[in-house]
């Protein structure tokens, strides 16, 4: 099953199952069915449950967090990732603090697709979901191709506090690969916390190096991974968090087989997602640990400069090769 495919219909469940349950965004009914038809369909059979809006990002996200407080359960869709340093105020300053101070379960999640390689521009390729980790009472989740992200999506709906759901643009169309062998090369492990946390490997072989990420990124470290095994005979392994604002360090620490740990993200690498990880890593296990994350640039429109700022196969291979050259 695609990605797409996972998500849409884990919508259509919970709008059938639970009559709390709405829809709320821009251009969401039909014919459009969202930017990235998410929604597509969904308008036909639920018409009073999906809430188109106008572009007031704010306007809807502030309703969303009021239909929460009186029990109802919003999913928020905005357009694009970068539209949400447009809600930044109702998220932090009210939806993270009402489920603590109220004692009172707050079902709401806030859905948006993340991420370039799509040749969008500055303003519409970023990887912006740093600014919500780290704050308490928000839950900062992204699903990956390694797992079922309709799971995800309604685990964070009945959560009962508020969650902002990173979809990356390309998974979209992505198939959802199944736990077990793989190509008959790699074994796919996943480990079901609240949030599944899951393990790319070599089938019946150690790793020389593991690769920590989410998202989009883990197609993109699947590539990684053939290359270096197939052209340099490296074994590697891809561990891939969906809760990535209050992951499981412990977990972590005991998936990990090699010495030597790359962290890599889509976004900028300063100051960023990738430096925690590495850190507690390197507290907790005293492993190697090095980053890759996007260049410190706006993200542009051209295809060389956008590969030139974000994340690549060939920057990835040849980051894993210089750490592998050196001694731990």
């Amino acid at each position: 099953m695609k990605y797409i495919e996972a998500l849409r219909n884990t919508l259509h469940h919970l709008l059938e199952e639970d009559d709390s349950v709405y829809i709320i965004g821009e251009d969401i009914s039909e014919p459009y069915g969202g930017a990235f038809k998410v929604t597509k369909g969904l308008s036909k059979k639920f018409p009073e449950r999906l809430i188109q809006t106008p572009m007031s990002e704010q306007a809807f996200t502030g309703m969303a967090i009021g239909m929460a407080l009186a029990g109802l359960k919003p999913i928020v869709e905005i357009m694009f990732g970068d539209f949400i340093a447009l809600v930044v105020d109702q998220l932090i300053n009210h939806a993270s603090k009402f489920w603590d101070i109220y004692g009172k379960k707050l079902h709401l999640v806030l859905r948006t697709p993340s991420g370039g390689y799509r040749g969008y521009g500055a303003t519409h390729s970023q990887s912006l979901e740093r600014i919500f980790m780290g704050i308490p009472g928000i839950k900062v989740v992204a699903p990956n191709i390694l797992s079922d992200p309709g799971e995800v999506l309604r685990r964070s709906l009945y959560l009962g506090k508020p969650v902002v759901l990173i979809e990356n643009k390309l998974d979209y169309g992505r198939e959802i690969l199944e736990s077990g062998v793989v190509d008959e090369v790699f074994t796919l492990s996943i480990y079901d916390a609240t949030f599944p946390v899951s393990k790319l490997k070599v089938l019946n072989e150690s790793s020389e190096i593991s690769f920590i990420t989410y998202g989009g990124m883990v197609q993109i470290l699947r590539d990684v991974q053939r290359k270096l095994l197939f052209e340099e005979d490296i074994t590697s392994e891809i561990i891939a968090l969906t809760d990535i604002s209050d992951y499981d360090v412990n977990l972590i620490v005991q998936l990990v087989e090699s010495k030597r740990v790359l962290v890599v993200e889509e976004g900028w690498s300063h100051f960023g997602w990738g430096s925690q990880v590495a850190l507690d890593l390197r507290l907790m296990a005293n492993l190697e640990v090095r980053r890759v994350g996007a260049r410190p640039f706006n993200i542009p429109a051209a295809e060389p400069l956008e590969n030139h700022v974000l994340p690549t196969v060939d920057r990835i291979f040849e980051e894993t090769l210089r750490m592998l050259s050196q001694e731990v």
